[in-house]
């Protein structure tokens, strides 16, 4: 019994501490954006946060490149590609904020 709440331990620790790192990324792309373009600070870095998870997930599965990825929690965190997703989230919805205003 120990040995399996060690193990179960140690797997939610991991996953707390790449979710973690994963709002650190886009909590920092996210504060940037929103000061720089005056949005909506908490609805920008939630945005981030899955721009980010998302690509994270993406560049795992497909095996792409990646310039930096940290072993979190026995799990690789693409750092580059988190960034990168959180930046195009931010886009993306610009993009369609402004397609949104433009046809009322």
């Amino acid at each position: 019994m120990t040995l399996l709440l060690r193990e179960v331990g140690r797997f939610l620790g991991g996953a707390i501490a790449w979710i973690g790192l994963e709002l650190v990324i886009a909590a920092t792309v996210g504060m940037i954006a929103s000061h720089l373009l005056q949005l909506d600070r908490v609805r920008t870095v939630g945005v981030c946060f899955l721009g980010a998870v998302l690509a994270a997930a993406l560049a795992i599965r497909l095996s792409v490149p990646l310039a930096w990825a940290p072993i979190v929690g026995g799990r690789p965190l693409p750092v580059m590609w988190s960034g990168l997703g959180a930046v195009a989230a931010v886009v993306v919805t610009i993009a369609s904020r402004r397609k949104a205003t433009a046809h009322p």
